[in-house]
Parts: C-alpha cells; sequence; structure tokens
C-alpha cells in the first residue's frame, strides 16, 4: 500500500494532541483498519504535502476520508459527523466495504427463452 505513516513523525503528530494518543491511534489504524482494504482498494495520500495526516481509499464512488492520528473517519457526502474511535471507524470501514463489495454483486441476469 502507499500508505507509509512511519515515513516522518512529523506527518502525523501534531501540537494540539498528544504525542502518545497519535503514535497509538496511528499504529491501530496500520493494524486494524489497513488490513481490511488489502486487495481491495490502496489507501493514499490525496495531498501528503498540505495535509500530511490526512488519508484516502476510494470504494467505487465511495470515498472515504481518514484522519489516523485522531483515529476519525467519514465517508464523503455523507450526512452527519465523522466516525472517532477504533471501534467506530473500523465499523465504518466494514460496513462500506461490504457495501461496495454488495454494490459489485449487483446485475441484471439475462433470461433465456
Amino acid at each position: 500500500m502507499d500508505y507509509d505513516l512511519w515515513q516522518n513523525e512529523s506527518d502525523w503528530f501534531t501540537p494540539k494532541g498528544s504525542f502518545d494518543e497519535s503514535w497509538d491511534n496511528n499504529f491501530f489504524f496500520e493494524q486494524k483498519i489497513l488490513p481490511l482494504f488489502d486487495g481491495v482498494s490502496p489507501v493514499y495520500f490525496p495531498d501528503r504535502n498540505g495535509a500530511p495526516w490526512h488519508v484516502q481509499t476510494k470504494l467505487g464512488e465511495m470515498t472515504i476520508n481518514f484522519w489516523p492520528h485522531k483515529m476519525k473517519a467519514h465517508v464523503e457526502y455523507t450526512p452527519g459527523p465523522a466516525k472517532e474511535g477504533l471501534s467506530e471507524v473500523f465499523a465504518l470501514v466494514r460496513k462500506a466495504i461490504r457495501e461496495h463489495q454488495d454494490s459489485e454483486l449487483d446485475f441484471d441476469p439475462i433470461e433465456d427463452d
């Protein structure tokens, strides 16, 4: 995957947050969330220089935004606030992947006469 959260500590450490909390969140993101996308969709930095704390992935027409250092995620163009916390982000990702896989299976069968 293109996501390398260990490339530079300053990419994910923010002065407003706790260093330890940011590190833990990035670690759990890498260990628990990223593996869900293996073989499904790459996770990438949409603007590594301008916003190195923000990563995305696309599932079909759906774009999921992540802020790993805060353990937050949101599906673009959906109502409501971002989900926060490992269990909430994990649930959002699993649901999005399931919906994506289901949409790929949707087809109109052709009936033979």
